[in-house]
């Protein structure tokens, strides 16, 4: 489970990538049943980092960014899926442009 200040978070998501007060609430949920290895990543991104490079089994937020989805969340929900299986984050490793095109 990740942990972060609501108030920042929030306010992070409302600025810099423009949601409204629900659609910040909602994702800040989902968010926090993402998997730990990703703290780090967040903590950074919420210091103003839009691309952090913590590596999560290999593969960064910036490497998921360019090849899968430029979408904050879904980018966040991809590398979480790719800390909790090695496997899944060595497939996309081997060729991240075809990982991206199957998707």
């Amino acid at each position: 489970m990740l942990k972060f200040d609501e108030e920042v978070m929030k306010r992070e998501l409302m600025k810099r990538l423009n949601y409204g007060e629900r659609g910040a609430e909602s994702v800040m949920e989902k968010l926090r049943n993402l998997d730990d290895q990703l703290q780090p990543v967040l903590d950074r991104w919420l210091e103003g980092e839009d691309e952090p490079d913590v590596a999560v089994n290999g593969v960064t937020l910036g490497m998921v960014r360019k090849y899968i989805d430029r979408n904050f969340y879904w980018a966040m929900r991809y590398l979480s899926s790719f800390a909790e299986s090695a496997e899944f984050a060595a497939l996309f490793l081997e060729d991240p442009i075809q990982f991206g095109r199957i998707r």
